[in-house]
């Protein structure tokens, strides 16, 4: 943890390259992390550590990423550092799809639904990285846009909605920074399946 005494923002990545003789595989290392940061009930923005970009946001939104401009009209990646997201306009944006499956966001996009419905898509790749949450939660907190989400009809598919809704277990420390309480539920649920 030396590593969180600069200045500058750090990875979790970098942070674990860092340290790698001490653990013994990535998942454990961020276990500890995240055991580190509820015991000194702070977060990894506190501490300046960052997960690699990983979820993708597509439609009608803009925002100031740094000093930066960014027109998600075509898609982009959310940055890692929400706290430099700055800046969002979304007015045009009815609401905000979030999408299970990097696969079906494409699709999505690729059938130009959010052309035809104005609103913004996002995907967390499967389980959602702590970026992508934030930064649906910064857009609701500062639009106060509805959101639905569309994920498999599978426990793997209702594990990520509540993420979304709740919070994580592991991050239950920062889950008043993560969590999008009121996320309408789209699909097929088990009660629609008739044997």
């Amino acid at each position: 943890m030396e590593e969180t005494k600069r200045e500058k923002t750090i990875t979790l990545s970098q942070l674990w390259y860092s340290g790698k003789k001490i653990f013994k595989n990535h998942q454990k290392f961020n276990e500890t992390v995240d055991d580190v940061l509820c015991l000194l009930e702070c977060s990894r923005k506190s501490l300046k550590i960052l997960a690699s970009e990983k979820g993708l946001v597509c439609g009608k939104i803009q925002f100031k990423d740094g000093k930066k401009w960014v027109d998600c009209e075509v898609g982009h990646i959310i940055p890692g550092d929400i706290n430099r997201v700055s800046n969002i306009i979304c007015e045009d944006a009815l609401f905000i799809l979030l999408v299970e499956k990097e696969a079906s966001y494409h699709r999505i996009i690729d059938d130009m639904f959010h052309e035809d419905f104005p609103c913004i898509i996002i995907t967390g790749k499967g389980q959602s990285d702590v970026a992508t949450r934030r930064f649906l939660k910064k857009i609701v907190d500062e639009n106060k846009i509805p959101v639905y989400c569309l994920v498999d009809c599978d426990p793997y598919g209702i594990e990520i909605y509540n993420v979304y809704t709740c919070g994580s277990k592991g991050m239950s420390y920062d889950n008043l920074n993560l969590a999008v309480p009121g996320i309408k539920l789209l699909g097929v649920m088990p009660e629609d399946l008739t044997t």
